[in-house]
């Protein structure tokens, strides 16, 4: 988009809503140089897979799991 263009969308903005457009430009502005940035080690490595983790008897489901609760008995 040409300079020119951008200038005159943001004179056709209310002073009032222009604070939140500097906000916005200033977000944009990081997010520019924080993607610029070397990426840290724990993004270079990869994730380990989730996928099956609760294999295996990880974890302990009573028997009576669907039986009726006596704290409900009045509602039932």
């Amino acid at each position: 988009m040409p300079p020119a263009t951008l200038e005159a969308k943001i004179a056709s903005i209310s002073p009032r809503h222009r604070g939140e457009l500097a906000a916005f430009v200033d977000f944009i502005i990081y997010k520019q140089s924080s993607e610029l940035a070397e990426p840290s080690q724990a993004e270079t490595r990869p994730r380990k897979s989730l996928f099956g983790a609760m294999r295996d008897g990880a974890f302990f489901m009573s028997p009576d799991f669907d039986a009726p609760l006596e704290d409900f008995a009045e509602y039932m």
